[in-house]
């Protein structure tokens, strides 16, 4: 019967009724996918703003520890004693100083005055704060690294230790936290990993 209508084209019209809009069910699962989707981008996105901040924050330090190379082998004065060392001391989780050390006879100080003592033995050149959120982590902190020029040695926590000095960036906590090192070896040369 209806092959015979849709044969002579009378009342065909009812299998080819067109609908105007969408069915509720339909509307719903649009907006549950574009739903989904915009949670998945929005945490990308942050999780991808904050590594970018725990790298600039690692390279803002590692160019910071060159500066401070950098120094030690210029032979500039603050006042009329000569500039012995310059240093970059983690002061806490959050914050470093690159700080100077000037005697009237730099020869005359032993391994263990190569370090921050305070502000009026060793003048503060600058201090500088971690972004938001990123932290020193672990025995990072109060890690005190000195060079002597002229060549310069690095001097790691009042020792000569040759081994390669880590000192670690970290955004989060716990085993959910991102991290970047921060490696400097024998030769100052320093790396970002």
């Amino acid at each position: 019967m209806i092959l015979e209508k849709m044969k002579t084209g009378k009342n065909a019209k009812f299998l080819f009724k067109k609908e105007n809009g969408f069915t509720l069910l339909e509307l719903m699962v649009s907006v549950a996918i574009i739903s989904i989707l915009s949670v998945f981008t929005i945490v990308n996105v942050r999780a991808g703003k904050n590594y970018q901040a725990l790298l600039r924050s690692a390279q803002t330090f590692a160019y910071n520890i060159k500066k401070v190379q950098n120094l030690a082998l210029s032979p500039k004065k603050y006042g009329t004693d000569p500039v012995c060392f310059y240093g970059i001391d983690i002061q806490n989780n959050t914050t470093y100083r690159i700080y100077y050390r000037d005697e009237p006879n730099c020869s005359n100080l032993v391994l263990n005055n190569y370090r921050y003592i305070n502000a009026g033995v060793t003048p503060v050149l600058e201090t500088i704060k971690l972004e938001s959120g990123i932290r020193f982590a672990g025995g990072s902190i109060n890690h005190d690294m000195a060079f002597k020029p002229p060549e310069p040695i690095v001097i790691h926590n009042r020792t000569l230790d040759f081994a390669d000095q880590t000192i670690t960036l970290q955004i989060g906590t716990g085993f959910g936290g991102n991290t970047k090192n921060v490696v400097v070896n024998k030769f100052g040369n320093v790396e970002v990993q």
